[in-house]
């Protein structure tokens, strides 16, 4: 980290539980824009589709974003030091996609958990997989375009330690887990250290850039949909996504 800018790394990451009641009841108004692939629009992205990776049924090879995502995650590599790269783990899913997700992690809470009630396991995995809900007035974040996993690569193609696995669902992949800790205990180790920095440093980028971060998941980013439209204090414009395939690899997004 000693060879790093700090201009982006040296606030602290400054977040909020979401209220996922209030989330639902945002009122979205879609702008209709187009969902474009994110391979080769940019030499600071680089496009690792790990669903698709680890052989998800329904997962693409390729990971698609609205027209705004796109143009803000270009900013937010730009804004990174010489070298570095974002890398793009997950963006828009499929309903069927989202449906997976959910029910793996339940079951996997259910094994845990085997004396908690359904609803109560339901709120455990909703921290860290959304509800695969295609409703028009509620969408899952990553079914509407807007939401976008990610970490970064220095200029060796190493991911920054971040401290935790993407989709690691455990209290230390909360953003500011170490923000916090740091508080409590005053100081931390070199390697935390130098996870805090990573954080912060992906945090204010992405923030600089637009964009507005899920308090559960330091990989989690929002756009113009209702989560960011929570954290942001207005209306969404990014809906729930349907598309059909053109062949200049955009979609057009559909009612």
């Amino acid at each position: 980290m000693k060879n790093l800018d700090k201009s982006h790394y040296k606030l602290k990451i400054d977040l909020e539980k979401p209220d996922w009641k209030k989330v639902k009841e945002i009122k979205i108004i879609d702008n209709k824009e187009m969902l474009f692939s994110i391979s080769d629009k940019s030499n600071r992205i680089i496009v690792k589709p790990q669903y698709f990776m680890q052989g998800l049924e329904y997962s693409l090879p390729e990971c698609y974003c609205r027209g705004g995502v796109l143009l803000r995650l270009k900013k937010a590599a730009d804004l990174l030091p010489a070298g570095y790269k974002l890398v793009i783990f997950d963006a828009w899913r499929p309903t069927e996609v989202q449906l997976t997700l959910f029910d793996r992690y339940k079951e996997k809470l259910l094994r845990k958990h085997p004396d908690k009630s359904e609803k109560a396991i339901n709120k455990l995995t909703e921290q860290f997989v959304a509800i695969p809900s295609d409703n028009a007035k509620h969408p899952s974040p990553h079914i509407t375009g807007g939401a976008v996993d990610l970490t970064i690569a220095n200029a060796q193609g190493i991911f920054l330690d971040m401290g935790t696995e993407f989709d690691e669902n455990t209290k230390k992949s909360v953003t500011n887990f170490l923000e916090k800790r740091l508080a409590k205990k005053g100081k931390l180790s070199p390697k935390e250290e130098d996870i805090l920095y990573n954080r912060r440093l992906l945090y204010n980028i992405m923030k600089a850039a637009g964009f507005s971060n899920y308090y559960y998941e330091w990989w989690h980013y929002d756009y113009g949909n209702q989560l960011w439209a929570f954290y942001n204090k207005t209306q969404a414009f990014y809906g729930k996504c349907v598309f059909k395939l053109n062949f200049n690899l955009a979609f057009d997004v559909m009612d």
